[in-house]
């Protein structure tokens, strides 16, 4: 890599953007920061906590500052101390896991230079998008605040999920520009359980230091559902849902983390509940359908998993032509979305394939001996159609739970359906 400029070359004056960064043991994802930095600024400042392997030579040799903080277990007073010491007008904060494409670096520096003079903007806000490094795979969006005036009493503030605040206590005065996006890997498969642990030891921690606020509930929630503690996780979710606060960029993620740790828990009544609830605040939005669809299926519902799905994929390709970034999230799980309903077609045409069979090819055979099979689908109940057609063990769990929840079938008559799949107690409920 280039060697970069060294700010000493430079009056302060000529410092518009200073890059900060706080690393420990970041060798690893520090030269993609770097390189990202130097598109961007004038400063490179690396502040450094106690870090064993190479970061800091590294850092060092690219010509960054490198200044030393003892580690005090607040992300926010090691940030500080980065500000403290950054020189230019402006600052951009990325994460050592996080970092702009380089169009997109180039275009942040365009940006601030643009906007040096606008006294009345204090920072930008722009989406980062979670992906995995190890499989390539998206993971979901947020919106952060990574770009800000250097001034203005404009600090960080909390041990962990530091936000921005001016020194009377108020969140500066941002501009969203949804065209940059920062690309964060810092919750990647390998590390992804880690950090989650680490981050909901620290969460606890502030707590007990400054008592309970409401953001921590939805910082809660996702470290709960991140390592599969369903219940804690619902729970913090309904208490953050409740409390009225909003936090930019986490209002459709709380109710996401409340609708699947509900479905993951089997408390279906309570997850529809949810998703009728998350529907009619989102009604211009595809997410809550396409979660919705997809838990129907498992469930085995599959007149009801098809409706909401095609639903979903309705208000997808709409708002899609308006606003790709409004549905990346659903983006991610339109895959999953087409096999489900592709699944549902193929049991359809397997029901109407059989159905004919069934009639011995006659025009509207309706008489009363007709095989159970036949009757499913005449009545409309797909699923039930589609159980005793595949005849298969997952279908059949499905379809316990359904009817035993929604049409009193008892285990007992659909041991007369398909016999072969209970004999001997095989299909345990």
């Amino acid at each position: 890599m280039n060697e970069m400029k060294n700010v000493n070359q430079h009056s302060r004056k000529d410092i518009i953007i200073s890059s900060c960064v706080i690393v420990k043991n970041e060798e690893k994802t520090l030269l993609s920061w770097l390189h990202c930095a130097k598109i961007i600024a004038d400063e490179i400042v690396v502040i450094d906590t106690g870090s064993t392997d190479k970061t800091v030579e590294i850092a060092q040799a690219a010509g960054a500052r490198v200044l030393h903080f003892t580690w005090t277990g607040s992300f926010a007073e090691a940030k500080n101390y980065a500000i403290d010491n950054a020189r230019g007008r402006w600052i951009v904060f990325l994460d050592a896991d996080e970092t702009f494409s380089d169009e997109d670096a180039a275009r942040v520096r365009e940006w601030v230079v643009a906007h040096d003079d606008d006294m009345d903007i204090e920072a930008m806000v722009c989406p980062r998008l979670e992906i995995d490094a190890d499989t390539g795979k998206y993971k979901g969006v947020s919106m952060y605040d990574r770009v800000f005036r250097n001034g203005r009493g404009i600090r960080y503030d909390g041990n962990i999920h530091e936000i921005l605040r001016k020194s009377d206590g108020q969140k500066p005065k941002s501009v969203f520009v949804k065209d940059f996006k920062i690309r964060h890997t810092g919750y990647s498969s390998s590390v992804v359980l880690t950090k989650i642990a680490r981050n909901l030891g620290m969460i606890l921690t502030e707590q007990g230091r400054r008592g309970e606020q409401p953001m921590d509930a939805a910082y809660l929630a996702d470290c709960w559902f991140g390592l599969g503690q369903y219940a804690e996780a619902a729970e913090a979710a309904r208490k953050f849902i409740a409390s009225g606060y909003n936090l930019v960029g986490m209002e459709k993620r709380v109710r996401f983390v409340l609708i699947q740790s509900l479905v993951e828990l089997g408390r279906w009544d309570e997850a529809w509940d949810a998703l009728e609830r998350a529907k009619a605040e989102f009604d211009d939005v595809p997410d809550f359908y396409v979660q919705g669809g997809l838990a129907l299926y498992r469930y085995g519902d599959y007149v009801r998993a098809e409706s909401e799905l095609r639903r979903g994929l309705a208000i997808y390709e709409k708002a899609t032509a308006v606003d790709p970034m409004s549905t990346i999230d659903v983006m991610m799980m339109i895959d999953d979305v087409k096999k489900c309903l592709e699944e549902i077609a193929a049991l359809r045409d397997t029901s109407d394939a059989r159905e004919e069979s069934e009639r011995g090819g006659a025009s509207d055979t309706r008489d009363e001996e007709a095989s159970p099979f036949a009757q499913a689908v005449r009545s409309g109940d797909v699923m039930m159609a589609a159980a005793i057609a595949c005849d298969e063990e997952r279908a059949l769990c499905n379809l316990g739970r359904y009817a035993e929840r929604h049409v009193g079938v008892r285990l007992g008559d659909m041991a007369l359906l398909v016999p072969s799949r209970f004999d001997d107690g095989e299909w345990g409920m």
